[in-house]
């Protein structure tokens, strides 16, 4: 949680933190998945990893995510 680690997403601590603990050391093998822009998918972008926007909103304008699903059964296709 963030209490634990005294960092809230988008702080990129809350994703080192979250490495650290499954003793994993590689950033290019992991996503974040999560459906705030400002939260999740801006993580994502400040602890350079990918990112995938769930958009079941129709949130329409920009985003940095580096995929965008609209229906959760399409994760399958980037993971």
């Amino acid at each position: 949680t963030s209490d634990a680690v005294g960092a809230a997403k988008p702080n990129p601590k809350m994703l080192e933190v979250a490495l650290e603990l499954i003793n994993h050391h590689t950033k290019n093998d992991v996503i974040i998945i999560g459906d705030s822009l400002s939260s999740d998918i801006k993580a994502g972008v400040n602890f350079s990893i990918d990112s995938c926007f769930v958009n079941l909103v129709g949130f329409e304008g920009e985003n940095a995510a580096t995929y965008e699903v609209d229906k959760l059964v399409k994760l399958k296709e980037i993971l």
